[in-house]
């Protein structure tokens, strides 16, 4: 079964049962409160949620596991309604999974109690996961079991960071993407997921740190045009949860340098390359052409063995 004959299976399912799909084209949604996440089945309002700009693989990954959740909500499986129906409930007059978000959202909280809920939230996406796995061989999905498992023993792991750090992934920076952390992962979900092992769970806490990248765009030409592109590059690149740096917007300034006085334009090219070194990626916004600067940054970027990414920004086309 292909991506688009499982959608209109998962589609008629939530339909059935009164709720409704939200597929933006987007690279994220919206939790609640700002929290940004890639995908969400939320029972109160019936919405099952999965941001579809990205690559069929992934988004059918993301739908499959959301879908495991509102399988979970539709079986009335345990270890998914004890957040509902847990003594603490009626004492706290809270669900679980409300005193979860609220806590990583900056409420303070017991931590003995922050610890349960972190556990019960690591326990129902155990359960989903390999509810989803069935999913998967029931529809005959395109989707590789043991990657699979994997993928899912690194979301399920992270869990056991958030006591610690109290900080969600960055969207980009998913543990169940990053291949070092896949590499260590299981390819079943039979073991014990209550404790991640100490390699593991240093890996993980680089899952929450924006990633740097450099910005790279034209700038020499249309200034007025292209520093309103550059603008709006990094713009797009904040929304992405980075934290990018465009030298060629700062150091052009007035009163900085000039980037029309060769030996002006040399120094600051110099200056961002070497903050190009401390970040993770250069990233190359391509709507306006590719200058001089910009395929020396590419050269530069592969000499070091640093990622190279290249964007365009719809508005611009």
């Amino acid at each position: 079964m292909n991506t688009d004959q499982f959608l209109e299976v998962v589609r008629k399912d939530v339909e059935e049962s009164g709720g409704s799909l939200h597929l933006p084209m987007e690279r994220s949604v919206d939790l609640g409160d700002g929290v940004m996440c890639n995908g969400y089945w939320d029972e109160e309002t019936k919405v099952l949620a999965a941001a579809r700009a990205q690559s069929e693989p992934k988004f059918l990954r993301l739908l499959v596991h959301e879908y495991g959740h509102f399988r979970q909500w539709k079986e009335k499986r345990k270890a998914y309604w004890i957040s509902y129906t847990h003594p603490l409930t009626e004492i706290l007059d809270r669900t679980l999974e409300d005193i979860f978000f609220s806590w990583l959202n900056g409420e303070e909280c017991n931590k003995e109690l922050v610890k349960f809920t972190c556990d019960v939230a690591r326990d129902l996406e155990l359960d989903c996961e390999r509810v989803t796995i069935k999913l998967i061989k029931k529809y005959k999905l395109p989707i590789d079991i043991d990657e699979y498992c994997q993928r899912a023993a690194a979301y399920t792991y992270f869990y056991n960071t958030l006591p610690e750090t109290r900080k969600w992934y960055v969207i980009g920076r998913e543990p169940y993407n990053n291949p070092d952390i896949l590499k260590l992962m299981p390819k079943n979900l039979d073991g014990d997921f209550t404790k991640t092992p100490s390699k593991v769970s240093a890996m993980m806490k680089n899952c929450i740190k924006p990633k740097l990248v450099y910005l790279e765009s034209p700038f020499a030409g249309e200034v007025t045009r292209n520093i309103k592109y550059a603008r709006a590059c990094m713009a797009d690149s904040l929304r992405r949860g980075e934290s990018p740096i465009a030298s060629h917007l700062l150091y052009t300034q007035d009163g900085i340098l000039d980037d029309t006085i060769p030996e002006e334009r040399k120094r600051g090219m110099e200056a961002g390359f070497n903050f190009a070194e401390k970040c993770e990626a250069s990233v190359f916004y391509t709507d306006l052409g590719m200058s001089s600067g910009m395929i020396d940054g590419i050269h530069r970027a592969k000499d070091c063995g640093r990622e190279i990414e290249f964007r365009t920004l719809p508005e611009w086309k």
